[in-house]
């Protein structure tokens, strides 16, 4: 009897087996038939912290898909760059908010907040016309 049950037993884990193996095999196919832009390629962990303004790593992985090759991050429109082509800090973001033009983006408010020390920051406030550090 205690034979039966191990030999059940080894079938119910090599199913399991069977069955992450499929589904591994079905992903990279899924993968392998993906395209990326330009400056990309397909990864199990995509870094969504690999922008111009962090450039850095995110240690929780998001989700397989494209990510930007070594040495490029994401602009603020989405599109790997060269990191040495990454625009340096705008400072005409503090001027227009200071001089009550508002918040222009989100991305800009961004970059201003974490040139000030800040973790980041996005437009708000009535009419998104402040740009709030955090």
């Amino acid at each position: 009897m205690l034979g039966t049950r191990l030999s059940h037993f080894g079938n119910m884990e090599s199913g399991k087996v069977f069955s992450f193996l499929c589904l591994t095999l079905v992903c990279m196919f899924h993968l392998s038939n993906a395209q990326c832009p330009a400056n990309e390629e397909l990864v199990l962990c995509r870094n969504d912290c690999n922008t111009c303004e962090q450039q850095g790593f995110c240690y929780d992985c998001s989700t397989l898909g494209c990510d930007c090759i070594p040495g490029y991050a994401r602009d603020i429109n989405g599109h790997c760059i060269d990191t040495r082509d990454c625009s340096s800090f705008d400072d005409s973001v503090a001027v227009i908010v200071a001089e009550g033009g508002g918040c222009p983006n989100d991305s800009l408010c961004h970059r201003s907040c974490r040139r000030s020390g800040r973790h980041g920051g996005k437009c708000g406030g009535k009419r998104r016309r402040h740009c709030r550090c955090y």
